[in-house]
């Protein structure tokens, strides 16, 4: 697809300060908005609109990637849990959100809300901060 963010980010890598790893079937990237500190995005290779529609193969290599960069998240941050969304409603693209939760986040209880409040944009070398202390954890 010519018109899929995500397709782009496969495609031409993430913004570097963005990108955290690439795996065999997804890429993992730091989200803009960093509400929950260390909220990252898995994204899946292959364009599909639904996780229905991935090879049972490849959607368990998916997983597998999800798990490993769920737990490098957990040791990098240390979070009170992580919230995994899949929703596709913005992006039609399977992706996975890894959102790190926290007691004093001010939604504890809850689900994180959506759409979330529009933060300003940090520094690059924030993201890149945040990628490589969740990449160091892979």
């Amino acid at each position: 697809m010519t018109d899929c963010l995500f397709c782009d980010v496969v495609r031409n890598g993430a913004e570097a300060a963005n990108r955290i790893a690439e795996f065999e079937h997804s890429v993992a990237v730091v989200h803009f908005q960093q509400a929950f500190r260390g909220r990252c995005i898995l994204v899946l290779k292959p364009h599909y609109v639904d996780v229905l529609e991935v090879p049972g193969d490849v959607h368990a290599a998916l997983n597998d990637d999800l798990r490993r960069l769920g737990r490098a998240v957990r040791a990098a941050f240390r979070p009170d849990r992580i919230n995994y969304s899949n929703f596709g409603n913005v992006e039609p693209h399977v992706h996975w959100q890894l959102i790190p939760r926290y007691r004093d986040d001010g939604y504890w209880g809850g689900p994180p809300p959506m759409p979330e409040t529009k933060l300003p944009l940090l520094a690059d070398a924030t993201y890149r901060e945040i990628a490589e202390k969740i990449r160091s954890k892979l």
